[in-house]
Parts: C-alpha cells; structure tokens; sequence
C-alpha cells in the first residue's frame, strides 16, 4: 500500500481563525492563586482590584472579626480574579470578588431556604441597571463563621475569625437574601410584586399609569 504525496492543508474556515489569534495581544491570566500573584506580570493591578474589594466588603459592613466557638467550622474562602474588556478588545479594568467557599456549608446549620425567583425570558426587555456589590446587602439569618482573606490577615488578630454580618459571594442563600432584601425596598416605594412572575414588579400611579420593573439576579 503507497502512503500518498499530497501535501496535507488545514482547511480554509480555520485561516481566519488563526489570523485572529495572531493579531489578538496576549491576555492576562485570571486562573491565579495567591502564590502565582507574587510573580504575575500584572500584580500590581490585581493588588488593586483585591484593596477595592475589601474596602467594598468593610464598608457594606460584611463582617465582624470574633472568635471562633468551640465545635464550630470557619469557612474558607478564595479570591476570584476577572478582567473586563472593552469592545475594541483594550483592557477595561481587573476585578477581583472574595467568594466564600459555599460547598462546605451544612443543611440546617449553615443555610436552610436557597430558592430565589427568576425572571422569565419572555418578561425580558434591553433597559439594564446593575447595583454594585449586590449581594452584600442580604443580611443573613444563620450564623456563619469564616476564615480571614488571604492576604488580609488584621495584624495582631490572626487566631480570630470573621463573624459574617451580610451575604457573600458563594454562600447557597445569598441570592435568596438579596432578593428578600429588594423586595421589601421596592414594596416600601409602592411596588406590587407579580403572581406569575416574582422578579416583575408592578407600579400604578395616580393616573392609573403602569410602569413594570423586572429584576433579575446574577451570581
């Protein structure tokens, strides 16, 4: 059997794709951990997005540090990196979220209800509002203890723990006790919520005149 002598080509429907990739300037790279930080070209940057952070979680009042009781289990937590692009494909900002590490929670202990509505496809409409660091202004029925963030250790206390206050990214609740917290600001300002569908909220005026306000949740 002779092997053939043709010349074997890529099709033609990848030629764009590898021009793409050769004008495309290189990414920064958003799987970190803390120990590839100290040597990531854009340290500095990301540095910065984790103070931001903080600042955001110390000044929604997310937690206070104590400590820890005995028989109970401090949470981990982890930094989540992201970077933000402009349509142009520059470089918009670096953000960086601390997420607490959900998976480890116990039923009956560290959570109980989980459900929170969402909004249907077909209630859907191009107006958009995002509220920064949302989540944060759940506040939390259950007493969760977690871990200091690494990197942000409060010299001298260590040993202690954070007794967290509000919701934080990754906790199983923390959509629910977000969506809690907006629905009783939006029913305080008139708002009626919708039967069949709970993220749509319904507000009348004196005229009769009906404006609808669908919420919808991102984790």
């Amino acid at each position: 059997m002779k092997r053939s002598k043709r010349t074997i080509k890529a099709p033609k429907r990848f030629e764009t794709v590898a021009a793409v990739q050769a004008v495309v300037p290189h990414r920064p790279i958003e799987t970190l951990t803390m120990a590839d930080l100290a040597t990531n070209a854009h340290r500095t940057e990301w540095e910065d997005a984790m103070a931001a952070e903080h600042a955001s979680l110390l000044t929604n009042d997310v937690w206070v540090l104590t400590n820890l009781p005995k028989g109970r289990k401090a949470l981990k937590s982890k930094w989540v990196w992201k970077v933000k692009y402009l349509s142009t494909g520059e470089i918009k900002r670096f953000k960086a979220h601390l997420v607490i590490k959900g998976f480890l929670q116990i039923a009956g202990v560290d959570f109980t209800d989980t459900f929170a509505p969402v909004v249907r496809l077909d209630s859907l409409r191009t107006v958009q509002l995002d509220i920064k660091t949302a989540f944060l202004n759940g506040e939390l029925d259950e007493t969760i203890y977690m871990v200091q963030p690494q990197g942000f250790e409060v010299p001298g206390e260590e040993g202690k723990v954070c007794l967290l206050k509000k919701a934080l990214y990754g906790l199983k609740q923390a959509t629910r006790q977000w969506h809690k917290k907006l629905d009783v600001f939006l029913c305080t300002l008139g708002f009626k919520r919708c039967y069949k569908d709970q993220c749509i909220y319904v507000l009348r005026d004196a005229d009769n005149a009906v404006s609808a306000l669908p919420c919808t949740w991102m984790t």
